[in-house]
């Protein structure tokens, strides 16, 4: 069968929160936080594992040939982000939405890129994957245990 896709998209990865960095932090003597500028919009979020998974089912669905296809393990916002890691880690972690330009400003390298896909995923909040979790990794906390 020959094959022809248009567009794959990905989108941020569970493991940014361990090899870049981006997990929770302490800040003083208050509780762990990660910080975001989604406000409370849900963020795509991928297991790397987890993309061939998508590319196989991909492959097999013939009404997927010719278009963009989005995937997602799961979709979370901020707090509910922070309420996994603090599930998983027994200790209070709260989640700071930031303006988009605040991020940018960061100083990290790529934060203005980050800052653009986070950018994306609040203002097109309605863009949502063709192919979501349901086939794939089932929470985004057994990834973290």
């Amino acid at each position: 069968m020959k094959c022809a896709l248009q567009e794959f998209l990905t989108s941020f990865y569970y493991e940014n929160f361990i090899n870049f960095g981006m997990g929770p932090k302490a800040q003083g003597d208050g509780p762990k936080s990660i910080t975001f500028p989604i406000a409370d919009s849900k963020m795509c979020i991928n297991a790397v594992e987890d993309i061939g998974k998508f590319g196989a089912k991909i492959f097999e669905d013939e009404s997927l040939i010719g278009k963009q296809v989005g995937v997602q393990s799961c979709a979370l916002t901020g707090n509910e982000i922070a309420a996994v890691f603090e599930d998983v880690l027994g200790e209070k972690v709260v989640y700071n939405s930031v303006p988009r330009d605040v991020y940018a400003g960061f100083g990290f390298p790529g934060a203005d890129d980050l800052a653009n896909m986070f950018q994306f995923f609040h203002e097109d909040a309605k863009v949502r994957p063709t192919l979501n979790g349901s086939i794939m990794r089932d929470c985004f906390c057994r990834f973290l245990t």
